[in-house]
């Protein structure tokens, strides 16, 4: 009669060891299953935030105007001044067109170096054929130093200040729109992120003069 009892004692207390062992191996599943999906997770809600938090209407887009900071997902930027003109730096506007300068200062905000090109802010403005836009005249075309380069490197909390020189035609308004729109890259493609203009009224002149 006790080895019967002893027995039933044994098997009982095995049963318990084993439900036990069950349970704690399933607890370790959940858990490092939970640690994979938010770091997936959170990985790409700091991409969406970064983007976004800059947009004062919170939905990609941000207006400015000459003077003030504009805060994209890398960098700062202001347009500082705006003017036409026929001739700038050894380099006259074909017939029909006139020469806007954007004065310009970019300011890192990233602790790594940026690639920047000098077709990243596009000069747009409205015509009667309807919206049109032109990238930046090539810095070869200029002796000045102070025209931004087709390519370079922002360096990690540099700034740097100088000039876009836009070719337009002489015909429209002195209404403009400086945009520029960030474009994000990864294995499966690019997607455009938030928009920054910039409108202004050009002057007639340069302020210099």
């Amino acid at each position: 009669m006790k080895k019967r009892i002893f027995a039933l004692l044994l098997a009982l207390a095995l049963v318990l060891s084993l439900a036990a062992c069950g349970k704690k191996d399933k607890d370790d599943g959940s858990s490092a299953g939970g640690e994979d999906t938010s770091a997936s997770g959170g990985t790409e809600d700091t991409g969406a935030s970064g983007s976004t938090e800059d947009s004062p209407s919170g939905d990609g887009y941000s207006e400015g105007a000459i003077g003030q900071a504009m805060h994209t997902y890398w960098f700062d930027f202001t347009l500082t001044s705006a003017y036409v003109c026929q001739e700038f730096s050894g380099y006259t506007a074909g017939e029909g067109k006139r020469l806007l300068v954007a004065g310009l200062t970019v300011t890192s905000t990233c602790d790594f170096p940026v690639d920047m090109y000098q077709s990243d802010f596009r000069l747009e403005w409205d015509s009667e054929d309807g919206a049109k836009y032109t990238t930046a005249v090539s810095a070869s075309s200029f002796k000045d130093k102070t025209v931004f380069s087709d390519l370079y490197a922002l360096g990690a909390g540099k700034t740097k200040e100088g000039v876009l020189v836009y070719e337009v035609p002489s015909a429209e308004s002195l209404d403009y729109y400086l945009t520029f729109v960030e474009v994000f890259a990864g294995e499966s493609g690019s997607r455009e992120g938030d928009t920054f203009v910039v409108p202004f009224m050009a002057a007639k002149q340069s302020p210099a003069a």
